[in-house]
């Protein structure tokens, strides 16, 4: 369903013995998605997207396993047993909202009033949450929420950025960040431990500041999956890794003690 129209829209994928079934759920062209209009902004997670309309409704479509579409369960039948929403689903009691980020397995949003909500999974604090506070149920034993949630601490915010399993905001001149913390990619302060997948993780379950630069000072903050690069006010990127997840030779591996820069020129 992450097409946002039902399975077999298309169909013209061929693959091989691996996935013969996603010849009936895929389509090579461009498909429209029914039913939205005045669309403002679009993001998209592993396989959820969401997106902003001119009234400041948010609607999102796709996976729903861990809550990634903010609404209640959906059907399992539409997506060969995943439960999905192949059509738009507005994300109840939403309004307002200026701005979307979508990690791999979760979303938040922007509003005007500067407060950030998040739904989804939050195995790592990704919704600013402690993990053990936000139980999806015995359906989906796991960590997250199926409605927005409100990110604590963040208020008047201008700017919001995520990555596979963490969010940023920027309040005044600062940034702030919660959920994967890798090996102090962001943050110097003493991040707590965090359970995904039987792994533990060094974690942010509530906004810690975007320290791990120094004094670079971050316009724009970009978010990987385990990384994080900024431009700094002297136009300069500066990227760290987590650790050794991190396969680039360009990034710091093993603790996020080095910081790779790369001089921008305006000319």
């Amino acid at each position: 369903g992450e097409l946002g129209v039902g399975p077999g829209a298309g169909n013209d994928c061929k693959f091989n013995d691996w996935k013969p079934d996603w010849a009936a759920r895929c389509s090579t062209k461009p498909v429209q998605v029914a039913g939205l209009t005045e669309v403002r902004h679009v993001v998209a997670g592993e396989r959820h997207t969401c997106a902003l309309r001119g009234d400041g409704t948010v609607w999102c479509w796709g996976r729903n396993e861990v809550g990634e579409l903010g609404v209640a369960a959906t059907s399992e039948r539409a997506c060969g047993g995943e439960e999905c929403s192949p059509k738009p689903q507005q994300v109840a009691g939403l309004a307002g909202v200026t701005r979307l980020a979508a990690g791999e397995s979760h979303t938040c949003a922007l509003r005007a009033s500067g407060d950030v909500w998040c739904w989804g999974l939050n195995e790592l604090g990704q919704l600013g949450q402690p993990p053990k506070a936000t139980q999806l149920g015995a359906r989906a034993s796991r960590a997250g929420s199926r409605v927005p949630l409100q990110v604590p601490g963040i208020s008047a915010a201008s700017a919001l950025v995520a990555g596979a399993g963490r969010s940023c905001a920027k309040v005044g001149e600062a940034w702030s960040c919660w959920g994967d913390a890798g090996a102090g990619a962001f943050s110097k302060r003493q991040a707590l431990s965090c359970t995904s997948e039987k792994r533990t993780y060094p974690c942010f379950t509530s906004p810690a500041p975007l320290d791990a630069f120094g004094d670079a000072g971050a316009t724009t903050v970009a978010l990987g999956a385990d990384f994080v690069c900024i431009i700094t006010r002297e136009h300069e990127i500066q990227c760290r890794a987590d650790d050794c997840r991190s396969t680039s030779d360009d990034l710091s591996c093993g603790p996020a003690d080095v910081t790779r820069r790369i001089k921008l020129s305006l000319d």
